[in-house]
């Protein structure tokens, strides 16, 4: 029989033990810190130092329960102002979860029996690697197996006490202060609910047990109240992260994650080397035997005895012992979170540790019936755990040692900072790379103001301005960037595991950049350049675009834009860019700045437009680039061309998006499968947008020529749309291989003087061997009304812009409210493009006190569908305004912004516009 003095003293060995690996090179192991590690560290001083009092969850950063940051404060606050101080908290955590999961064993099982399962379950996670690692990182997970260790051992002591009230009161507040731990403690009350229930029908509903267990039961309640409340309040931050990691995009299937975490106990464990030797399973071979033994052993203790037969209490702890392997379900249906992790299963410790020591116990009752091997026990555990401490600090130290977990711990980014910290020179400007800007593992060392860099930007210091460039591995800077830097590179930095420099350092002065006047620019960046290598239709690549600042935008998120159009002004792609702090950008900075596009499969290899816009994001408000005589112009600005290649491969019939298939073969080499885009009603002058999918079937003499047209109903004439080569003459026929299968996009206008009525739609190659004529569908040709004679009207003007459209003058009348123009236009010619009017509220200074910018009839009748000679009568109101005094008059293209001149007599002429007297 194992003696008390031999309890305690093997208990204190075992705590030493785990006390030596955690507590051992603590200030060097592990490397980092990691970003979530130094985002603990930045909330625990905003509550020291800021006054920072959130409860019960910090809403930040996906949502963070608070217990930990509370319990670091202490340790901040008089310890060390950093990272040290938290890795301290979770080693003497993890020392106390051991401590308590000893005494979890003896109170489940009676006897010197729960002795040795109280050691074993303590030498079990003292030398476990992955408890290792959790008690030196400085994760909040960590108080998770602490309150439910400390619940669960308080609550069987409660149940056995003779006294037990206070142990099941603290019992109550640690199980409902899980809560407040980790998000893996959600389902820790359903466990102890199943237990409980158990514990209640073996009793056979006995008074004393009720009591004890409503007792336990009200005093969690209470104290997860508030956060069972704010769950109900704040769903979206409460189950945020959870939501996150159950989303099946890009994830295993529920079935694939169940089997993952069957094979994590002893088979294959988590993957993610940051979390663990990649691969090692959660327990050894032996362990691993044990488990399966305690699990066996449970389940067959209750099904042949039945509930009612066994001891109340130890019925409780068996049922939470073949629980145990269940509470890794947050991260079984965690199925897009690397499954299987092992940080979200930590909600089966303690009680996983404890089944396995179940099992040993089983082992050496049945090996031993007699007792003779009873007296070499201590001497036994003290062996293992002196083998076990030795290899678990070897292969811990080897993990810690890893180049690779140097870098993916941002190890290599939290070296540069500090290095930084010495290194930079009064008034120098500096740039930190990083995969995330404003990194918390930077963010922590005492720095100024910094610029960050993400691995697509870069900047170039204002003219005159010494800068620091630091680029730590996970980050490095782009080859066409490092060539601007390459002057500047520092030696002598500190070196990772592999021998490395942990992170290049770059010192720089700008200079001065001579731009052209006539480059696009708004009130905030000017264009510099543009850098667009060649992409492969159905690839993607990326651009870089470079962008003098002029002033700091007001948005903290002022995003780029990018798209990709034909000259027709058809969009094929569109890319931006994560953008945060461009309010913090300074005046002369030069911003390069790269953005992905990924281009459709069948674009024709040609050279396409590069066009750029900005938008403060959140605002969803677009920066107007400047004309070259400063006035406003339009959102999106042309910066270049990007040639487009052939794609490498022919497109697959099946994988065609073809909304209408025709199938129609035009000419002996050409088909016409079909084409996307909508016919239905049409007005004379609208354009009829539509992509036509053409696949080449054989060799041609020369490049087919294709005519659309329109075939009205009865005996009206065939009224020609458009005739030339498919892709706009850019990518003729007689380049497309056989087979090859190219998307056409084409803008074709219905002409201003074509009939109201049905007509079909009719596709042909012209030529003497053509086969077939394509009729896509019928439109319905709506009549417009017209007018041609203007209307009487009180102020006669004479004002004609660009020789298109004239203003020939209006009534203007105004009342308390508002101010009413009844405006009369006349097409001078047919008009090709759609342009907007703007109406502008002026007082004597020329500040806009109001205006509305739209196009003709509000939206509903561009300028292209006006005939030559046609008399247009809009009406339009402004808002009186105090102080309004002219009234500005014009018209813009809205692609570019670049207005129309007007010329002529009865107003005031200004370059872009016109200005009339308010009415009185």
């Amino acid at each position: 029989m194992m003696r008390r003095s031999s309890f305690l003293f093997l208990a204190t060995a075992i705590l030493f033990a785990a006390a030596c690996l955690r507590l051992i090179g603590l200030p060097t192991y592990p490397p980092g810190p990691h970003y979530d590690e130094a985002v603990n560290l930045l909330v625990v001083r905003s509550v020291v130092y800021g006054g920072a009092r959130f409860f019960p969850m910090l809403e930040a950063y996906q949502g963070r329960e608070a217990l930990y940051f509370y319990l670091n404060a202490p340790m901040v606050a008089f310890v060390q102002d950093g990272m040290f101080a938290l890795h301290l908290t979770n080693a003497f955590a993890n020392l106390i979860t051991i401590a308590a999961a000893i005494g979890l064993g003896r109170a489940m099982f009676p006897g010197r029996r729960g002795w040795l399962i109280g050691l074993v379950t303590g030498l079990l996670m003292a030398v476990s690697f992955h408890q290792v690692w959790l008690g030196r990182q400085a994760f909040r997970a960590v108080t998770l197996p602490l309150m439910q260790a400390l619940a669960l051992a308080f609550l069987f002591r409660g149940l056995r006490a003779r006294r037990g009230a206070a142990w099941l009161i603290a019992a109550g507040i640690f199980a409902g202060g899980a809560l407040y731990t980790y998000n893996s403690s959600r389902l820790f009350p359903m466990w102890l609910g199943v237990a409980l229930l158990i514990l209640v029908l073996a009793s056979r509903f006995e008074r004393r047990t009720l009591l004890r267990v409503l007792l336990f039961g009200v005093v969690m309640t209470l104290t997860a109240a508030p956060m069972i409340a704010y769950a109900f309040q704040r769903p979206d931050v409460f189950f945020g992260r959870l939501n996150e990691v159950t989303q099946v995009d890009h994830a295993i299937s529920l079935l694939e994650s169940v089997l993952l975490h069957a094979q994590m106990f002893f088979i294959q464990g988590d993957p993610y080397y940051r979390y663990n030797n990649p691969g090692q399973p959660y327990f050894t071979p032996p362990e691993g035997i044990a488990l399966v033994v305690g699990l066996a052993t449970a389940c067959l203790t209750l099904l042949r005895r039945r509930i009612r037969r066994v001891d109340p209490i130890r019925a409780a702890g068996l049922t939470l012992l073949i629980l145990s392997p269940l509470m890794v379900l947050p991260s079984v249906i965690s199925v897009g979170g690397l499954p299987p992790s092992h940080m979200r299963s930590l909600g089966m410790v303690p009680l996983i540790f404890v089944t396995a020591a179940f099992g040993v116990e089983c082992i050496v009752s049945r090996l031993d019936a007699g007792g003779q091997l009873r007296g070499a026990l201590p001497a036994g555990l003290i062996a293992v755990l002196l083998v076990g401490s030795l290899l678990t600090g070897v292969a811990y130290f080897g993990w810690a040692a890893r180049a690779d977990v140097y870098y993916e711990t941002d190890a290599d980014l939290s070296a540069a900072a500090r290095w930084a910290v010495d290194q930079l020179q009064p008034g120098e400007r500096l740039y930190v790379a990083a995969r995330d800007k404003g990194h918390p593992t930077v963010m922590i060392e005492p720095l100024p103001e910094i610029a960050w860099l993400g691995t697509d930007s870069f900047f170039l210091s204002p003219e005159g301005q010494s800068a620091l460039y630091l680029f730590p591995r996970s980050a490095p800077p782009q080859p066409e960037w490092l060539s601007l830097l390459e002057p500047g590179r520092l030696d002598g930095l500190p070196l990772g595991p592999d021998g490395r420099t942990a992170f290049e350092a770059f010192r720089r002065v700008g200079v001065a950049q001579g731009l052209p006047e006539d480059t696009p620019a708004n009130a905030v960046l000017r264009f510099v350049e543009l850098d667009a290598p060649a992409i492969q239709a159905g690839a993607g690549g990326w651009i870089t675009t470079a962008w003098q600042v002029a002033a700091p935008p007001e948005a903290g998120d002022f995003t780029p834009l990018i798209q990709i159009e034909d000259r027709h002004g058809s969009v094929y792609a569109r890319g931006d860019a994560y953008m945060a702090g461009t309010d913090r950008w300074r005046q002369g900075e030069t911003l390069y700045q790269q953005i992905y596009v990924e281009l459709p499969a069948l674009m024709a290899p040609d050279e396409y437009r590069v066009r750029a816009a900005w938008v403060a994001r959140s605002a969803d408000r677009y920066a107007t680039y400047l004309n070259p005589d400063r006035s406003l112009g339009g959102i999106w600005a042309d910066i270049g061309v990007v040639s487009v290649e052939k794609a490498r491969s022919t497109a697959s019939l099946d994988d065609l998006p073809m909304e209408h298939s025709t199938r129609f073969r035009v000419s002996p080499s050409l088909d016409l499968l079909g084409f996307d885009g909508s016919l239905g009603e049409r007005r004379p002058g609208d354009w009829l947008d539509l992509t036509l999918y053409w696949r080449k079937h054989a060799d041609g003499d020369e490049a087919e020529v294709i005519q659309a047209d329109l075939l009205p109903a009865g005996d009206a004439d065939t009224v020609s749309l458009w005739s030339g080569a498919p892709v706009d003459d850019r990518y003729t026929s007689d380049q497309w291989e056989i087979g090859e299968i190219v998307a056409d996009r084409v803008r074709w206008r219905i002409p201003l003087d074509m009939l109201p009525g049905e007509a079909h739609l009719i596709v042909r190659a012209l030529g003497e061997s053509v086969t077939d004529e394509a009729v896509l569908g019928t439109l319905a040709i709506v009549d417009v009304p017209r007018l041609f004679e203007p209307p009487p009207f009180e102020t006669p003007l004479n004002v004609i812009f660009d020789g298109q459209i004239a203003l020939l003058g209006g009534t203007l009348s105004a009342d308390a409210d508002q101010f009413a123009l009844n405006l009369v236009w006349r097409a001078e010619r047919q008009i090709e493009r759609d342009y907007k009017r703007f109406a502008h509220l002026l007082d004597a200074n020329g500040t806009i006190l109001a205006q509305v910018d739209q196009m003709p009839l509000a939206n509903t009748y561009p300028t292209t569908l006006w005939m030559p000679g046609e008399v247009v009568v809009e009406t339009l109101t402004l808002p009186a305004q105090d102080g309004a005094a002219r009234i500005r008059l014009g018209w813009y293209l809205p692609e570019t912004g670049a207005r129309l001149h007007p010329a002529g007599e009865g107003a005031i002429i200004e370059p872009d516009s016109l200005l009339l007297d308010v009415p009185h």
